[in-house]
């Protein structure tokens, strides 16, 4: 995978998007902030799983059918059915509050199963 393929940011809240970007930049990928999914190669994603009115599993499933490693950001417990759902389909999942240390240390290894998917 090209160290030019974007991480994917999809989440409702401008200050969260924000956040991800300026957190994610030292990773040395262009990080890309979207509602919908693109139609481009992505190193990973990062998926809220309650995305206002809608949810983001059915997004997260999308992408995982493309092969795309995933996080699941979720405020919801273990047990939620979205997140257990995220879980089976292979997402990682990332429960608020989650620091900056643990956020770059999951994306890492995400971009590392991206690019050894054995």
């Amino acid at each position: 995978m090209p160290a030019t393929d974007p991480i994917l940011v999809i989440d409702d809240d401008p200050e969260v998007q924000l956040y991800l970007q300026l957190a994610l930049a030292p990773l040395g990928r262009p990080v890309l902030v979207a509602e919908a999914l693109p139609d481009i190669p992505l190193a990973a994603a990062l998926v809220d799983l309650l995305l206002g009115d809608a949810e983001g599993l059915p997004l997260l499933l999308a992408l995982r059918a493309r092969g795309v490693p995933v996080a699941a950001i979720s405020g919801l417990g273990p047990e939620a059915p979205q997140v257990r759902a995220a879980a089976e389909a292979g997402a990682v999942i990332l429960a608020k509050p989650f620091g900056l240390a643990e956020l770059r240390t999951v994306v890492r290894d995400l971009i590392a199963r991206g690019a050894d998917p054995s």
